[in-house]
């Protein structure tokens, strides 16, 4: 997409330009980056497709972007969709996938900025809340040969347009503009919205920037931006024809003024915290059963509204819910963990519980989990079974005979677990055998 113009500003945050396009925007990311380097991002359309939620993630964690505005409405595109074809999902996945998203609306001025901040809103309204990127708006001149409707300029026009916005949902959006238009477009904003550059560095696009990742490096066109000033842009759409894993043909890329600390002040409302407890679980069972259910918490540490999910890397265990909302410190969670793993071999076995909140600077969060399977008690065969077998290898442990040839060390043989092997471990062995124990005493094997 080509450049527009949108003003932001979020609960006392000032929020700086932004440039969507209808293609997606994305920055290279550097395995090594050090703190003090810019964070990359895209922006896309429906002109990208239907990007998967497995292609969301490699945009992710093969293409190192960390944000991404999404086109929710462009009046009059016929063959992509108004609203987009692919806004929802597009949020939903690329949110699921860790990365912070914002809305942008294609400004069409030959319908007045009441019309236009109204029709965006009913669309993108669920994502201008906590935890998103501030709203943009794209203004080209694309689609836009005429007059604004209803405003004395282009740039007027786009001011009522997010002061409209700002008025039924108490968001200032930001304004995505070409570096040649920030001139023109630039003298009539009061206050001056955050600013998204799109500047794609001549012939060379893509190319000639150098390293945007660097702090130092500048737009090539409009180096002082007019009326904003040198370097005060806040996004950077550097590149129109770019490529990044998990989206197909060009998309567009982008690079935040800032290190990702910095970005997460631009979100509506505070970040988040996630705060959940305990860091770790320590499951175990006989083999053969399942341990019982156990527990753990989750809440936002800060004052503001914090959706997460919950996954899993293994799948002996389960968490429901898997997915929830706390508000403060105060609106903890209760999350049950149950477990699987009567089929599991005996050892220990390691899992990760993931807890994932966009809006919340620590996400993710993780929980270790570590399940023990232990052998059961009087099988010290491991045939499944507590038989004349299991009393011979007793007698071995109990009489010093052969004693470590089926129990090293004679501990399986220790039913009740008082470092020896003596006649209250064969009381124990002689009711199991009976049956006068029967599972699921410890004690017993089935």
């Amino acid at each position: 997409m080509s450049p527009r113009v949108v003003s932001a500003r979020l609960s006392g945050y000032p929020l700086t330009g932004l440039l969507t396009l209808a293609g997606l925007t994305i920055l290279l990311w550097c395995p090594t980056a050090a703190l003090a380097q810019r964070v990359l991002g895209i922006d896309v359309s429906a002109w990208q497709g239907d990007i998967s939620q497995a292609n969301w993630n490699r945009v992710y964690t093969d293409g190192g972007r960390r944000f991404a505005f999404i086109r929710v409405t462009h009046y009059g595109e016929d063959d992509r969709g108004d609203p987009d074809w692919y806004y929802d999902q597009n949020f939903t996945r690329a949110k699921a996938a860790g990365l912070l998203v914002g809305p942008y609306h294609y400004a069409i001025w030959s319908r007045t900025p009441q019309v236009e901040a109204e029709y965006f809103l009913t669309y993108a309204a669920p994502y201008i809340t906590p935890g998103h990127l501030p709203p943009m708006l794209d203004l080209e001149l694309k689609d836009n040969p005429g007059d604004p409707v209803g405003a004395t300029s282009v740039c007027d026009w786009a001011q009522q347009w997010i002061n409209i916005v700002k008025a039924q949902i108490g968001v200032e959006a930001g304004v995505y503009l070409s570096a040649s238009r920030t001139n023109t477009y630039g003298f009539c904003f009061n206050p001056l919205p955050l600013l998204w550059l799109a500047d794609w560095c001549g012939d060379n696009i893509c190319t000639a920037c150098g390293d945007i990742t660097d702090p130092d490096t500048q737009p090539q066109y409009s180096y002082n931006l007019p009326p904003w000033g040198h370097n005060n842009w806040t996004f950077w759409q550097y590149c129109s024809t770019g490529s990044v894993p998990g989206i197909s043909g060009n998309c567009d890329l982008d690079v935040f003024n800032g290190t990702y600390t910095e970005l997460l002040t631009y979100l509506i409302g505070t970040p988040n915290e996630i705060v959940r407890s305990p860091s770790s679980l320590t499951p175990s069972a006989v083999a053969g059963l399942n341990p019982p259910a156990q527990t753990f918490t989750v809440a936002n540490g800060i004052e503001g509204t914090m959706p997460y999910n919950i996954t899993s890397d293994v799948t002996w265990l389960s968490v429901n819910p898997s997915s929830g909302e706390s508000t403060e410190p105060t609106d903890v969670d209760t999350i049950t963990v149950t477990y699987s793993t009567s089929s599991l071999p005996i050892g220990v076995h390691p899992g990760t519980i993931t807890i994932t909140a966009n809006a919340a600077s620590n996400s993710p969060e993780t929980i270790s989990v570590t399940l023990t399977i232990n052998p059961t008690p009087g099988d010290f065969d491991a045939d499944g079974h507590v038989d004349a077998e299991d009393t011979t290898i007793f007698i071995g442990c109990l009489t010093g005979v052969d004693p470590e040839s089926m129990d090293p060390n004679c501990t399986k043989t220790d039913l009740d677990h008082d470092d020896d092997v003596d006649q209250t471990d064969f009381g124990i062995l002689q009711q199991c055998i009976r049956g006068a124990l029967a599972p699921p005493d410890p004690y017993c094997a089935d």
